[in-house]
């Protein structure tokens, strides 16, 4: 199964790093591993094609993931993207599961949904998981 791990840019060598290891040590694949490629200097617009091409690439990661991963932060952005272009390739029919990592201190109805489950621990993320080994 293919995962897709989303969060700010800052937790990439810290909670990402951990989970993607975790998760590898499981038999998970990793769709796109954003964390591990080159870091772009901001402004982005000054480093153009380097960034298209990085998105590009997340996009497919997403697009291509079976589980998509989210660890929570109330200033996300471009992890948010990532999410509507992974939910834009599920279906209907087979929704493909989404994980919030994180404490949260708001409910948003799309977590009512049956593919949305929120946890707060790595562990506890782990054992929601395995229904899906």
């Amino acid at each position: 199964m293919k995962v897709y791990i989303a969060s700010r840019v800052r937790d990439a060598n810290t909670v990402v790093k951990t989970l993607r290891e975790k998760l590898s040590g499981l038999g998970y694949e990793i769709s796109f591993d954003w964390a591990l490629g080159r870091k772009i200097p901001e402004p982005y617009t000054e480093y153009k094609d380097e960034a298209m091409k990085l998105a590009e690439n997340a996009k497919q990661g997403a697009l291509d993931a079976d589980i998509f991963i989210l660890i929570w932060d109330e200033n996300l952005y471009g992890a948010l993207i990532e999410l509507g272009i992974f939910l834009a390739g599920s279906t209907k029919k087979k929704p493909k599961p989404v994980y919030i990592l994180g404490k949260k201190d708001r409910v948003c109805v799309f977590e009512m949904l049956p593919e949305f489950k929120c946890v707060e621990t790595i562990p506890g993320l782990l054992e929601l998981m395995k229904s899906h080994r």
